[in-house]
């Protein structure tokens, strides 16, 4: 696509232009996590995923756990997702910023129905904004 047009939006669901501090690792099937827990910020997030900006790239397909701090919901949401596409962002000499598309596989039973209507309270507010 040419630049200055627009992708065609592909979410099923809206997202909140907002940032919350999150702690994410990478979650390998069958041996579970490995490494140890990293921080970032949201830049954005809705009910099916959300992107923030990591300090190294991850392969789409890689499976990261998720633990998003939302005092609306409690505290700690954890969540286990999906990295969709890694984008190349700013660097300088001594560090790259990656940004991650995440696709959300599962989120903690016991905030999934809190963690839902924050966001669409959340999201509500910001349209009419």
């Amino acid at each position: 696509m040419p630049d200055g047009e627009h992708h065609p939006e592909r979410r099923k669901h809206p997202r909140l232009e907002r940032r919350f501090i999150c702690r994410y690792r990478l979650y390998q099937q069958g041996t579970g996590t490995t490494g140890g827990w990293q921080l970032s910020t949201t830049k954005n997030i809705g009910l099916g995923g959300c992107y923030i900006t990591t300090s190294e790239p991850y392969e789409p397909g890689s499976v990261l756990e998720l633990e998003l701090q939302m005092p609306q919901v409690g505290g700690v949401v954890k969540i286990m997702g999906e990295v969709n596409r890694c984008e190349t962002g700013k660097s300088g000499p001594q560090m790259k910023i990656f940004g991650l598309g995440i696709a959300f596989l599962k989120v903690d039973e016991t905030k999934k129905e809190q963690f839902a209507e924050v966001l669409a309270a959340l999201i509500e507010r910001q349209n009419r904004n």
